[in-house]
């Protein structure tokens, strides 16, 4: 679920990159479903393996494990091991780092904007070049004049600018890229999972 809500809104980040508002909007639902992912994986696994965690009680990785070891569930505990090293595995990675904690901000503190626009314009130089000779008799009278014939100036294509928007900390990859490859990384972690951890 968290990962077919965090497609979307960046299907919609990538519709709207033009317009601040709209953008801004979907990133923001989009860093709420990317962190929620790890945290559905482990409601899954919760179910899978019979942990039988409330859903009034609040899921956490410690209570995971402590259940998985009163019930001696090895595949449990093997898996809540390996899931606390994927999320150490994001929180050591800087866009993963960022991401995790423009959410927070943006969920607990203030709205998460970008910081730092740059905008490439692009600009089409043309240098055309002929020649003119003037020919004069030996007495100084102008006889003819000689021009190169001029070409037609090429056909120039119209090309639009472009607008990235990025975070002041992280000024490598506009927004969409980190999110981009961010995302991925959480489809690897949860195909993975699965296939280390087959119900």
């Amino acid at each position: 679920m968290g990962l077919e809500k965090a497609e979307f809104f960046l299907q919609k980040m990538r519709e709207f990159y033009g317009n601040p508002k709209e953008f801004n909007y979907y990133l923001s639902a989009f860093l709420a479903a990317l962190r929620s992912i790890p945290e559905y994986l482990l409601e899954e696994y919760n179910g899978k393996y019979g942990l039988n965690i409330p859903m009034a009680k609040k899921l956490t990785p410690k209570l995971f494990e402590d259940r998985a070891r009163l019930i001696g569930h090895k595949n449990a505990l093997q898996f809540i091991e390996f899931w606390k090293g994927k999320m150490q595995q994001f929180g050591e990675d800087s866009a993963g780092s960022l991401l995790f904690s423009k959410r927070n901000l943006d969920i607990h503190r203030k709205p998460v904007r970008p910081d730092l626009v740059k905008v490439m314009i692009p600009v089409t130089v043309t240098v055309q070049a002929s020649i003119r000779a003037e020919k004069y008799d030996q007495e100084g009278k102008f006889v003819e004049v000689r021009e190169s014939p001029r070409e037609p100036p090429p056909k120039v294509e119209e090309t639009k600018g472009s607008v990235d928007w990025f975070f002041k900390e992280y000024e490598d990859e506009p927004i969409i890229t980190i999110c981009e490859r961010f995302l991925k990384l959480m489809k690897d972690f949860i195909r993975e999972a699965h296939e280390s951890f087959p119900p």
